[in-house]
């Protein structure tokens, strides 16, 4: 289902990194691709006199060097499985650089890590998947508790708009005969009623007629689908265990409006337990013709 020939896989060096490079190299091994793997180190809020002095060439050298050495490693031992495996050091604001690699790449995907979060830290904004997610030019695997390791089951979240149109024709162009795809629409309850009422009221026939029709003008009709009353991420978050992926897309809004938080998608990445993809809204664009064209990319790590 997810035989990309064009990947951008991004590491910090740490478990929530390995597992994220383990998922891309199986996802790009299977199509014969194309594989990118980058790490961005953040620049220090305050950089100290005598290592500014002693670095003043290219102070950002400094604290690079460690990521490079992990680097060349990291991609001598991939091009043993992937052949066409690139290595990409930058340092900077990570998904800015995540994002903007992605772009210079024209990747079919960008595959993340994301490390497990305390309640309080569900809370905050701003971790690297979260903002990738965000603007991402391509569709996002979020990889969390361990590599994905197959495809049989997936669950398919389903709104009205433009996004979830790109995410049912996603799923559905790319779902073998082997993967099972279920489709579901989560119609929220007045904040007046208990949750555990929720599940005695009737069900919705005519959102159930609504979905099916959807689904069926996007090329979906084999599809199972299902109306559930509740909160839309409560509800994916619940149903998610028994699947092997969420495909999920975002609302596509840009500008300041991409920093707003309560997004189903964004809830359901920062919560998952298992790997989410994010499809954008629009149709993913052609990949490029891939690693073989040599050209100058900031903080390629030569090989």
């Amino acid at each position: 289902m997810l035989a990309w020939k064009n990947v951008l896989v991004a590491t910090d060096f740490s478990d929530s990194g390995k597992e994220a490079v383990t998922t891309a190299v199986s996802l790009v091994k299977r199509s014969q691709g194309n594989l990118s793997v980058v790490s961005v180190a953040e620049r220090p809020p305050v950089f100290p006199p005598l290592l500014l002095e002693r670095h003043s060439d290219d102070p950002d050298e400094l604290w690079s060097r460690e990521a490079r050495r992990s680097m060349t490693a990291l991609v001598k031992r991939l091009r043993r499985q992937v052949p066409e495996t690139r290595g990409f050091v930058r340092v900077g604001t990570p998904w800015r650089d995540i994002v903007a690699l992605a772009e210079e790449l024209r990747v079919d995907a960008i595959v993340v890590g994301s490390r497990g979060l305390t309640t309080l830290q569900r809370l905050l904004l701003g971790s690297t998947a979260e903002n990738v997610v965000r603007h991402a030019p391509c569709p996002v695997l979020v990889v969390r508790n361990g590599p994905l390791k197959r495809i049989r089951k997936v669950l398919l979240p389903v709104d009205w708009d433009e996004g979830s149109r790109a995410a049912v024709r996603y799923a559905v162009q790319r779902a073998g005969e082997d993967v099972e795809v279920q489709a579901i629409h989560a119609i929220g309850f007045p904040r007046l009623i208990e949750p555990e009422f929720a599940g005695a009221l009737s069900d919705d026939a005519p959102s159930a007629r609504k979905l099916r029709k959807f689904l069926d003008r996007l090329g979906a009709k084999g599809i199972p689908a299902q109306v559930v009353l509740g909160e839309p991420a409560e509800t994916i978050l619940d149903a998610a265990p028994d699947f092997d992926l969420v495909v999920i897309a975002t609302r596509g809004r840009k500008g300041a409006a991409r920093a707003v938080l309560g997004s189903v998608a964004e809830k359901v990445v920062r919560r998952a337990e298992g790997p989410v993809l994010v499809v954008p809204p629009t149709r993913p664009r052609k990949s490029s013709t891939g690693t073989r064209r040599k050209r100058a990319i900031r903080g390629e790590v030569p090989q």
